[in-house]
């Protein structure tokens, strides 16, 4: 499904009044070019410069000359050498050059000038806003904005809408880019909606309750400490929040206050059109409405077949037309006599419904789950993603709307389709490599394997769907991936092709490097190595049965496989020998500056370095399993590990960074020696700036 992005209010100018679209053959024929009168004599050359798509940007020149911008052609002595860097506008998103730039993938392009060159750089419109980085500048390069979970979205109108989610996040879509907006809270917050652009209120864990003004986000006293679920109001001085334990409070314009509901099940949503039509629904097929004499909740009778499973979602448009949906693939509907189900329609839980008419309802849940009710039956419908889709708004009438999900999915729905937008990778990431730093191969879950070309991330076809859990390559065109049930995949430079491992160990393998496209290791479980001569693999004994979790090259005659219950092995060029490291960890990444300094770190923080002659114990100070050790020299060591860890180390202690995530981080990466990404599950994947 193309997603078709909303084109931003105003289009740019290349010079005067002629359009950035205006075909480069064009503004040659009317000679656009330099304000040097000497530019068609002698040994000049023309470089004309455009900008094309539906975003906007700048492109600039080394040496001076072109502000494109304002000023977008130049002339110079023929063979000069131009290197052309485009950087996009908050809101856009490079995609790539054409022209006599098209050989070049990044954001920089080095034109030799002869006759009359041409370039165009294209910007693409992108609501996602500009990279999110943590305090310590690593920066979301995959899911964007962001991939914290978001728990709940909705929307003034399509230009004005909120999503909210874990560690307090809250992001604002104007309706050109999502952007992040601080609530000064960390509980995760679990519902949004408001009364107007100016009065908008959030719930979520521990009873927090904040509110927006139209300029910032406060906290208001709940009174409660139980976890909250849902909030809904019928005026700036009627709002109601649902939670815990059969919880539902009233906001009356000062303050909030606990209502008497008359039951100790939890409640997850409540919705009305007015105080005589309020309901609540919750555990065990709860439904409760709101008596506004007695200013009491009261459960609702009613017959069969209404559920007793857990019930999540309630929307509606009239006291005729009110769904509700939930556990089990859940869908039932009340036409204000009776409520009739349609379900279940899946095995999986639905989390939200939402809708713009009687005839135009959605409903969203587990492992991407999205139908849609059109009058006449719900149909399940693509939502090109996977993950949870936790929440889920539509503006009345409009036909946009957005989807909000597990590690920080985002759709968004125009024209009656949905697209995902905030991210190519979902499965969890496990291996890195790259020698530019304008490119980087990643592979994981399911066969994944994906490249990121210094502008986009491509998906590529593995021709396998076992996990893969490492890559290594000689060269950009010769690569190797391993992974589950003896799983080796090789890149040639133009496709990933499966290799034929009959005779070798069906056993999942770990890790994979080299030193040369004829000295290539792989290891795993089970003891298991195997070596690459530039013609075939072999199996190896290195004289171990644990499981072999990750292996290093340092050179041909010097490599470092790593294992369960503390193994160290090294190979000498002629066998593998065992080293004592004096821990009985399972050890899961191993890297080195030099035959010298080796590091090794595991489970339960365990670090150990070689210094030459034996490994040490060094303080990691957490106790998280440490999945990988990766670095730029023997003073810059970095380790990743469970819940979002990632440690720095200058050679003598180790400092956590803020990572600005708590999904597990499976690997450090680094990109032609310099360039520092650190990968994670649900493709979460960082960028050290």
């Amino acid at each position: 499904m193309k997603y078709t992005p909303e084109p931003p209010p105003h289009r740019t100018f290349l010079l005067g009044r002629l359009p950035l679209w205006l075909p480069l053959s064009a503004l040659a024929l009317i000679g656009i070019g330099c304000t040097d009168s000497t530019q068609n004599q002698g040994n000049k050359s023309t470089l004309l410069v455009a900008r094309t798509g539906s975003g906007t940007g700048t492109v600039v020149s080394v040496p001076e000359g072109i502000s494109c911008g304002t000023q977008c052609s130049l002339a110079a002595a023929e063979g000069t050498e131009i290197t052309l860097t485009a950087t996009p506008d908050a809101g856009s998103d490079f995609v790539g050059w054409s022209g006599d730039c098209s050989n070049s993938s990044a954001t920089t392009c080095k034109i030799t000038l002869g006759g009359t060159k041409q370039a165009s750089a294209r910007f693409e419109y992108n609501p996602l806003g500009p990279r999110v980085c943590s305090t310590d500048n690593l920066c979301w390069e995959n899911p964007r904005p962001l991939g914290t979970t978001l728990q709940a979205t909705w929307g003034v109108n399509k230009g004005d809408v909120w999503a909210v989610g874990e560690n307090g996040l809250a992001l604002h879509f104007n309706g050109q880019l999502w952007t992040p907006v601080d609530t000064g809270v960390k509980n995760t917050l679990t519902g949004v909606w408001g009364a107007g652009t100016s009065d908008v209120w959030a719930v979520g864990r521990g009873g927090t309750i904040v509110h927006y003004d139209g300029t910032s986000w406060k906290a208001s006293t709940s009174g409660v400490t139980s976890h909250l679920t849902s909030v809904f109001g019928l005026g700036p001085s009627d709002v109601y929040a649902t939670g815990e334990g059969g919880t539902i409070l009233r906001w009356n314009g000062t303050a909030w206050a606990k209502q008497t509901t008359g039951v100790t099940l939890n409640l997850y949503a409540v919705w009305g059109l007015s105080v005589n039509k309020l309901y609540a629904v919750g555990d065990s097929g709860a439904l409760l409405t709101f008596d506004p004499t007695g200013g009491e909740w009261n459960p609702v009778l009613v017959a069969l077949p209404f559920p007793e499973a857990t019930l999540y979602g309630l929307w509606g448009t009239s006291a005729q037309d009110i769904w509700a949906t939930g556990a089990s693939g859940g869908i039932w509907h009340f036409d204000g006599t009776v409520w009739e189900s349609f379900g279940p329609v899946t095995r999986n839980s639905f989390s939200s419904v939402t809708g713009s008419s009687d005839k135009d309802v959605w409903f969203a849940g587990q492992n991407g789950l999205l139908y849609h009710w059109d009058g006449q039956a719900a149909e399940p419908v693509d939502s090109g993603v996977t993950v949870a889709l936790n929440g889920v708004w539509e503006s009345s009438g409009t036909g946009d709307g957005w989807g909000v999900g597990a590690s920080g999915a985002m759709l968004r729905l125009t024209g009656g389709a949905w697209t995902p937008i905030s991210g190519q990778l979902v499965d969890s990431l496990g291996g890195a490599w790259s020698s530019r730093t304008d490119a980087l191969w990643v592979v994981g879950g399911g066969g994944t394997v994906a490249r990121w070309d210094g502008i986009n991330w491509r998906r590529d076809t593995s021709g396998v769907t076992q996990g893969l859990h490492d890559v290594w390559g000689s060269s950009e065109t010769s690569l190797w991936a391993v992974g589950d049930s003896s799983t080796i995949i090789r890149y040639n430079g133009a496709r990933w092709s499966k290799v034929a491992t009959s005779g070798l160990p069906t056993q999942n393998l770990r890790g994979v490097t080299g030193s040369s496209g004829s000295d290539v290791w792989a290891v795993g479980d089970f003891g298991t190595a195997l070596r690459y001569d530039g013609s075939k693999w072999a199996s190896v004994d290195p004289g171990v049965r644990d499981h072999l979790n990750a292996v290093f090259s340092i050179s041909a005659t010097d490599v470092w496989a790593v294992g369960d219950a503390g193994t160290a092995l090294r190979y000498d060029g002629t066998s593998w020998k065992k080293t004592t490291t004096n821990t009985t960890m399972n050890l899961r990444g191993v890297w080195g500056s030099g035959a010298g300094d080796v590091w090794a770190v595991g489970d339960a923080g365990t670090v150990v370095r070689w210094d030459g002659s034996s490994w040490k114990a060094v303080t990691s100070g957490t106790t998280a399993q440490l999945t990988s050790v990766g670095g730029r020299s023997a003073t810059e060591v970095y380790a990743t590990g469970g819940a979002g860890t990632v440690l720095r180390s200058d050679g003598t202690t180790f400092t956590q960074l803020a990572s600005g995530t708590t999904s597990g981080m499976n690997r450090v990466a680094i990109a032609a020696k310099t360039e520092l990404w650190f990968l994670g599950d649900g493709g979460v994947v960082l960028r050290k700036r």
